[in-house]
């Protein structure tokens, strides 16, 4: 991952910058900070195409980074963005005020949700999710599970296989809206005291709220409790969350979408 390797279209845009390895987050793409730029730098093609479109169409919907330039080379995808401003949903200054933070959140999630559906460029709901988890673990892109201790082995699932096959047998029944599809708290940038922008969209699509509602709780429970940073906030009452949402939490989903994100190659 050398300046060199880049493609001529993105050397000629960053022309010599120096940047940062952004080590945040658990994205399996390589990101670079700029002063004013990000360039993200993935081998997964699929998803890296997927995070261009939705990035195109969600101009003037969302914010999000703009894109600079787009480029593959045998090797990688590069999508050079402009860098949002604002701090990160993670950060210590918004873990040490959870009520506020989760009414952040949950005006972000109202908005995702108030985006028109039509015309997106990707269905997500259920049946296609679960049926393109299946061609990718056919595929063999699968390896030995590697999901949490408290979701994937210990609700007894042994395999990909084992896991698919109870998503399909157990799908809920859906309530479709606009999905960020991994919105945890290092993909979510907070400026002013509202959301500013929302990264990381190579899972962006239409699919039940809950899929949303369950990996920010998740994000939420696990970085107040202290499972990254070693610090634990004593001050928080997820109820909150929920409250904010105007919803009583179905818990079921919650457990059945976290799983499902369990299966992510």
């Amino acid at each position: 991952m050398t300046y060199d390797n880049f493609p001529k279209d993105i050397k000629e845009i960053l022309n010599s910058k120096n940047g940062l390895i952004d080590d945040i987050g658990m994205s399996n793409a390589n990101v670079i900070l700029y002063e004013n730029m990000v360039l993200k730098i993935s081998a997964n093609y699929i998803e890296s195409q997927h995070e261009y479109a939705m990035l195109e169409w969600l101009v003037d919907k969302l914010p999000i980074p703009q894109i600079i330039g787009y480029a593959q080379n045998n090797e990688n995808s590069y999508i050079l963005m402009s860098r949002i401003q604002g701090q990160l949903a993670c950060s210590d200054d918004w873990l040490t005020s959870p009520k506020q933070l989760m009414k952040i959140l949950a005006e972000g999630l109202k908005a995702l949700w108030e985006i028109p559906m039509l015309n997106c460029p990707y269905n997500l709901s259920l049946d296609h999710k679960l049926n393109i988890e299946e061609q990718k673990i056919q595929q063999g892109l699968y390896k030995k599970p590697t999901g949490e201790d408290s979701t994937y082995h210990n609700s007894g699932f042994n395999s990909a296989e084992d896991l698919l096959y109870w998503l399909k047998n157990n799908k809920p029944d859906e309530d479709l809206v606009f999905s960020h599809g991994d919105l945890c708290l290092p993909n979510i940038f907070i400026n002013q005291n509202k959301i500013n922008g929302f990264i990381d969209l190579g899972q962006s699509g239409i699919a039940d709220r809950y899929r949303d509602i369950a990996l920010c709780y998740r994000s939420l429970k696990d970085n107040l409790s202290g499972v990254y940073s070693g610090k634990i906030y004593s001050n928080f009452n997820l109820s909150d969350f929920f409250d904010a949402l105007d919803i009583s939490p179905d818990y079921d989903k919650i457990a059945y979408y976290i799983l499902l994100d369990e299966l992510y190659e």
